[in-house]
């Protein structure tokens, strides 16, 4: 997933993206990461460049370490995602706001 510099902060005060299982639960992973959110941003536990953020959605572990930085476990089969956006701003409100879209890479 890609957020550009503009969409990062615009959405709502608090974001976050879980990672489900097809049947809807969280599946245990290395990371014990659940979900991506904004005060991982704010805290400097993700990798951005430009003040642009790339989520890897994905079950195998990524070898670069910058992208591992930003990996979403993903589990093998189905998944689902959510996106929670907390003290939502007008665009979300109003449906202006343009969810990023997913993008399968195949390597």
């Amino acid at each position: 997933m890609f957020f550009p510099a503009c969409s990062i902060h615009s959405a709502s005060t608090t974001r976050e993206i879980p990672i489900y299982d097809a049947q809807g639960y969280f599946v245990e992973n290395e990371l014990d990461r659940y979900s991506i959110n904004s005060y991982m941003l704010e805290e400097g536990l993700l990798h951005t460049e430009a003040n642009e953020l790339v989520i890897y959605v994905q079950h195998e572990k990524p070898d670069d370490p910058e992208q591992a930085t930003n990996w979403l476990p993903a589990p093998e089969g189905g998944m689902r995602f959510a996106a929670r956006f907390y003290g939502p701003r007008w665009p979300v409100v109003d449906g202006s706001y343009d969810m990023p879209e997913i993008v399968l890479i195949e390597e």
